[in-house]
């Protein structure tokens, strides 16, 4: 049996390691000129306003709505709304099922592009929430917003009539 010699088997594992390790220097370069270059961009920048929930004319649902702005260059996806208004609380949307008829779909999340505003209305988005806890037209009541990426955002919001 013909065993390589010590410098041979180093010369062949060397000889191996190159193309790999010159492919990840040639990445890191690259990904690094992009940064320093500005081209990396900002992640997204969400602010939330506008926060209001609806009394419940029906005691087992009400909705609440926010606006939310994001003024940075990434995306994002709203993927959760918490309260201790109340645990069963869901993102949903309004869906045209005929020219006469409309439905609610519940959404997993919703995206957030850079430079949009994302204005929720009982005819559009918003939160549905489940077997609310009693609240009153001028009660501040606290959500949270989580997003995917970004920090999650905690509002109050001011509770109003229906339809206001």
């Amino acid at each position: 049996m013909n065993r390589p010699t010590i410098p041979a088997r180093i010369t062949e594992v060397l000889g191996a390691a190159v193309a790999p390790l010159a492919a990840c220097v040639l990445a890191l370069t690259g990904l690094t000129a992009w940064t320093l270059s500005g081209q990396a961009g900002r992640p997204a920048e969400l602010t939330v306003t506008d926060a209001r929930v609806w009394t419940a004319p029906n005691p087992a649902i009400t909705a609440a709505f926010f606006t939310i702005s994001n003024t940075g260059e990434g995306a994002d996806d709203l993927v959760a709304v918490t309260s201790p208004l109340s645990d069963d609380i869901m993102l949903s949307r309004s869906v045209d099922v005929t020219e006469t008829a409309r439905t609610m779909e519940m959404l997993d999340s919703v995206p957030i592009g850079p430079g949009e505003v994302l204005e929720m209305t009982p005819l559009t988005l918003d939160v549905m929430v489940r077997r609310p806890e009693p609240v009153a037209v001028g009660d501040q009541v606290p959500f949270t917003l989580h997003f995917r990426n970004s920090p999650s955002v905690t509002v109050r919001a001011e509770v109003v009539s229906p339809g206001s």
